[in-house]
């Protein structure tokens, strides 16, 4: 049976403690701006609530748009601080439960603090996704059904045929668990184990008919703010990913439609080498000390099999299934080793437990608070994205020197986020048509651009393919719309063609139709801060870098005929830009070259 102890005034005065701790560090590494990957779409679609990328996290995007107003720097920081509050309510939440869990006082700050500044966590308390309120609904879900755990064994022992005491608290659970649904449908991993649990505990329950129904309605009502996709679809916002105004398309969105074939497409060898992405990251949580989360759940097993079984069931559920989305998907990306973060829980709730076995060891007591502080200073580098103006640079970086009157064709997340943040959000450059390949491959797409830009012209079918609904609006347009890329073949399929591929010249990072050959070198002044700073180069920004690379790299290659002082100067950004590329430092060579040959040549001509 599950001992109870109640939680005394001055626990609740050092849960504050941890609270705080893990908020000031959080505020310290949080981004003043927009960041890569989703990002963008998250902050734009809360600032104008739209709908962001299946399956439309209908209460992040609400609760960020309060967040929106809070008066304090710009809209992103705003709706990014968010991410650091939620990730120190889960921080204070992991103490308490810690706590009813019989851990000292001094282990549980000790482990709380150790998971906030864990490798994946301390990153995502800087983002603006939905990742920190995800870990919060699960820390929360954990420490309500053990408070009821506990109501009941108490009730147990009083009167072994006793009713199901305090349902109070799993009709809470049910409400939040619907709710937690609306942020982000991983919850879902966390069921089998919940289930398991509630048997052990009381297997009345699933016998109780008025129990079920009302925990069922209070599901559904928690489950019921998914109606936001459908009631703001029909206002037809700026940010409209998947135009949920039917009810085929309104399930598609909140199924996640366009990520189902990932469970089809899992093979014995990917899923091998995700488990072993997977060994390493868990190993890369807690250091050196993450054994002591397997001596935990070793104790646990012989001491509370139900909550052992609830911890071991939502680590393999959520680590089966999220190896199984993540298969495609390259590792080192944040988004992604995210959808760990329940069993990254349960295995701290197992390092507490492992801790608390040396509670007699005085040295230890002591040595105990260093963890979360080492811990800290291993991650701190990584997560400290307070001078990160990567994405943001980038995005002013595509718009700048572009003409009016100009229809941009763009391709990944960290480009058309980024712009739909400055379009919507700061209102810059509002006069660009700004279309990407993934909104051409839906049909509904279509008509919202029409509406949005009268002036544009289209004639093809709205159904047909992305390449075809691209060429014809290229092809209506090209007399009225300057037309730049920011790629030069199909990214979905490399090597098919896109329309007027053959007329493309660069022109910085992009490419433009030009319907006559032009051999100007377009020199566009951009800025990019924290190149040479000590800013941390996640796998997006490393990507970005090299796309600025190739265009030092294509500026250099047109001066080396005339000007290779100058062809040199581009190859070396380029060089440093992208460091491994061996073609810069080839160009430089031959610069070099042509300088010694440039030179001497002068000198002769200067003799005679």
């Amino acid at each position: 049976m599950q001992e109870r102890f109640p939680i005394t005034k001055k626990q609740y005065l050092i849960g504050l403690f941890v609270f705080f701790v893990s908020y000031s560090i959080y505020l310290l590494v949080l981004p003043s701006t927009v960041t890569f990957g989703d990002s963008g779409d998250f902050i734009t679609s809360a600032y104008v609530l739209g709908i962001p990328h299946p399956s439309g996290y209908p209460l992040y995007t609400l609760i960020n748009h309060l967040f929106s107003y809070i008066p304090i720097s710009n809209i992103g920081m705003r709706i990014t601080l968010s991410s650091a509050i939620f990730a120190s309510l889960t921080s204070i939440i992991l103490y308490f439960l810690l706590l009813k869990l019989s851990i000292s006082t001094l282990f549980s700050v000790s482990t709380a603090l150790s998971f906030s500044f864990s490798w994946t966590f301390f990153r995502v308390a800087s983002y603006s996704k939905t990742y920190a309120m995800y870990s919060f609904f699960s820390v929360l879900l954990i420490f309500i059904l053990l408070k009821w755990s506990e109501s009941n064994s108490q009730s147990a022992i009083r009167n072994p045929r006793s009713a199901i005491r305090n349902p109070k608290f799993l009709y809470l659970f049910s409400f939040l668990l619907g709710l937690s649904f609306t942020n982000h449908n991983l919850m879902a991993t966390l069921v089998p184990g919940i289930l398991l649990f509630i048997f052990l505990v009381n297997k009345k329950v699933f016998s109780n008919t008025k129990l079920l129904i009302t925990g069922l309605w209070l599901f559904l009502l928690g489950l019921s703010c998914f109606l936001y996709l459908p009631i703001r679809a029909f206002q037809h916002p700026p940010i409209d990913w998947a135009n949920p105004t039917t009810l085929s398309n309104f399930i598609d969105c909140i199924m996640v439609k366009f990520a189902q074939k990932r469970f089809f497409d899992v093979t014995l060898l990917k899923m091998l080498f995700m488990f072993k992405h997977y060994s390493l990251l868990v190993a890369r949580q807690f250091l050196i000390f993450g054994f002591l989360s397997i001596l935990g759940l070793y104790l646990l097993y012989h001491s509370k099999k139900h909550i052992f079984f609830l911890l071991s069931f939502i680590i393999l559920v959520n680590t089966g299934l999220s190896l199984i989305v993540f298969t495609d998907i390259t590792p080192g990306i944040v988004d992604y080793e995210s959808y760990y973060l329940p069993s990254f829980l349960c295995l701290t709730i197992g390092l507490g437990i492992g801790l608390n076995f040396f509670k007699k060891n005085n040295k230890i007591c002591c040595l105990s608070l260093l963890i979360p502080i080492i811990i800290c200073a291993f991650n701190y580098y990584p997560s400290n994205k307070s001078r990160f103006f990567f994405a943001y640079d980038y995005g002013r970086n595509l718009l700048r020197e572009l003409p009016g009157k100009t229809m941009l064709f763009t391709y990944t997340d960290h480009e058309f986020m980024t712009l739909w943040y400055l379009r919507f959000v700061e209102r810059r450059r509002e006069d660009i048509v700004q279309l990407n390949l993934y909104d051409l491959t839906t049909p509904w797409v279509i008509e919202r651009i029409m509406n949005d830009n009268p002036s544009l012209i289209f004639t093809g079918q709205k159904d047909a393919h992305y390449l075809f609904k691209l060429e014809n609006l290229a092809n209506n347009n090209i007399d009225r719309f300057n037309i730049f890329y920011t790629f030069c073949e199909d990214m979905y399929n490399p090597g098919y063609k896109i329309a007027y591929s053959s007329l493309l010249s660069n022109y910085g990072m992009l490419f433009r139709v030009e319907k006559y050959p032009n051999i100007k070198i377009e020199e566009i002044p951009y800025v990019i801060r924290g190149l040479k700073d000590k800013v941390y180069k996640d796998t997006f920004t490393k990507d970005v870098l090299k796309i600025y690379g190739y265009a030092y790299g294509i500026a250099g290659s047109k001066y080396l005929a005339d000007d290779p002082k100058k062809a040199k100067d581009k190859f070396e950004l380029a060089s440093l830009l992208d460091p491994e590329s061996e073609m810069y430092k080839k160009g430089i060579e031959y610069a070099e070259g042509r300088i010694k040959k440039f030179t001497a040549e002068t000198q002769i001509l200067q003799r005679e």
